[in-house]
């Protein structure tokens, strides 16, 4: 008799489990769900920032950046935990088109950006927010994109993954020559 009673306590156990693990996933759908209709999704958003040739004194960006057909230039702090992650997301790396605005004391100062310095040279130490300010600038992350030299958009960012989305998979084409 207690091994029948066992072995119904362990059935309803399991449907209990299962009733459980479908309301879970249930849960999760409709959180989906809400954050489709809300606007919540993980997507950048636009920033009113202002466009122009980078190469100009005014911006002040390196002249390769304006070599190339696609180029991602993102914006980092280290007063921002989410600056940090971004950064660290790029500890094996970045595509030569993609290049990080760090302000100057913060990029020996901070763990996640001296390991990025150290992975890329394609690490611009920031004087006096000049950068920043020349595009009108004032959130970190951000990602601005470049095509050819001209300041194409700026979006503000707020995951790690969401300035992977905008770096181009497949590798870039050659530079113009400058």
């Amino acid at each position: 008799m207690a091994e029948w009673v066992l072995i119904v306590l362990v059935c309803i156990f399991g449907v209990l489990v299962c009733v459980c693990a479908a309301a879970l996933v249930e849960v999760f759908r409709q959180l989906q769900e809400l954050r489709s209709t809300s606007g919540l999704d993980d997507q950048p958003m636009p920033l009113d920032i202002r466009s122009g040739d980078v190469t100009t004194t005014e911006i002040g960006l390196p002249e390769e950046v304006a070599r190339l057909p696609e180029a991602i230039v993102v914006f980092l702090h280290a007063r921002c935990g989410t600056c940090r992650m971004v950064a660290e997301a790029f500890r094996g790396g970045a595509p030569e088109s993609v290049w990080f605005v760090i302000p100057a004391e913060d990029v020996d100062g901070t763990r996640a950006f001296r390991s990025l310095a150290a992975v890329t040279d394609r690490v611009i130490a920031e004087h006096d927010d000049g950068i920043s300010d020349a595009l009108g600038m004032d959130v970190a992350p951000a990602v601005v994109t470049v095509q050819y030299g001209v300041v194409q958009k700026g979006l503000g960012v707020s995951t790690a993954k969401q300035v992977l989305a905008l770096v181009p998979t497949t590798p870039s084409p050659t530079a113009v020559p400058g």
